[in-house]
């Protein structure tokens, strides 16, 4: 019970840090030529992950220190590299073409830039992630503000960006000024605005929607193979709600396979198993209880992925092949 006591405090609002930081260690990504692979994802934690086809890589965050909820309480945060080198060793990332950061808050830019700078990747986020970046002085991240509705080539991937809604409650809302620097605590990471991503890859469509709220807004025509679908928070609150929360995502695009994102407790080191995020700041389990008999009347998978397992998206026999007759058109709903 005690190791939720912190929690707690950060339910309150109360920002934090991390230790035990190294110097910033010298850019070694490799800028060799890929051999195209098949069609991968990687979850590593929070709403970080990797899409890859081995010639083209998109990471989503890049959020890999995760201070512990005590040292939250007592310092400002900034990039623990340690913890930065450790999980790109083991998820045997060296290079990434881009990364999309969904909003601003610590959890997802805090280390955008250092990642960034490790891997050549060019950074795309709101004027609220490029603050955070620039405060850094890293001289060779590049950072382009990304728009609602438009879409960005990236190797052999498309990007569509769409401006959605943070999960709720909604804490550190607002900008991050230009003035922000770092080492800062958590309340300094305002959200910036929230975005969900849309990725084409040849016939392969894949749909991240990192916060758990969609009650203004569903993906007008929009059409996904697979959802990782962000669930931080959703477990606290009503069954309809979760339930419209599926209708607006998987169910608008006619996806055939959902990972949940973003249910893990991200004060806790990837050096260790992924724990769930604790009462009362969600209940996973009440979510996956939801989900189930939504996705079995679908006949829709629900994958939970270890952290660093890498998993093909591109067995269309197994993962994508739509029930005959099951009718589904990508529709609109509610859009904005």
């Amino acid at each position: 019970m005690g190791w939720r006591v912190p929690w707690l405090a950060v339910l309150l609002g109360l920002g934090g840090c991390t230790g035990g930081v190294v110097a910033r260690p010298v850019t070694l990504c490799d800028a060799s030529a890929r051999e195209t692979q098949p069609l991968s994802a990687q979850f590593l934690g929070a709403s970080t992950l990797t899409i890859d086809d081995g010639a083209t890589v998109v990471m989503i965050d890049g959020f890999f220190s995760r201070p512990s909820a005590l040292k939250m309480l007592f310092w400002p945060l900034k990039p623990d590299h340690t913890r930065i080198d450790a999980a790109l060793a083991r998820a045997n990332i060296q290079r990434v073409n881009a990364v999309f950061v969904a909003h601003s808050h610590y959890d997802h830019v805090l280390d955008t830039a250092e990642v960034a700078n490790r891997t050549c990747a060019e950074i795309y986020g709101s004027p609220s992630t490029r603050n955070v970046v620039l405060s850094q002085t890293i001289n060779s991240v590049r950072v382009k503000d990304m728009g609602n509705k438009k879409s960005y080539p990236i190797g052999s991937m498309t990007v569509t960006v769409y401006s959605t809604e943070h999960s709720k409650p909604v804490r550190f809302s607002g900008k991050v000024s230009q003035k922000f620097r770092l080492p800062a605590h958590a309340f300094a990471f305002r959200e910036g605005g929230s975005f969900s991503f849309h990725i084409q890859h040849k016939d392969r469509s894949i749909l991240i929607v990192p916060s758990a709220n969609l009650e203004n807004y569903s993906f007008a025509g929009v059409k996904a193979d697979i959802v990782f679908l962000g669930v931080g928070g959703l477990g606290v609150q009503d069954k309809t709600t979760i339930h419209d929360y599926w209708n607006r995502s998987v169910e608008a695009v006619c996806a055939r396979v959902v990972v949940p994102i973003h249910w893990d407790d991200f004060t806790r080191s990837l050096s260790r198993p992924l724990r769930r995020l604790p009462w009362p700041l969600d209940d996973y389990a009440a979510t996956l209880k939801v989900f189930r008999p939504l996705a079995e009347s679908r006949n829709v998978s629900i994958i939970e992925p270890d952290a660093f397992e890498r998993f093909d998206l591109g067995d269309a026999s197994r993962l994508f092949a739509m029930e005959e007759g099951s009718g589904c058109t990508a529709s609109a709903m509610i859009t904005r």
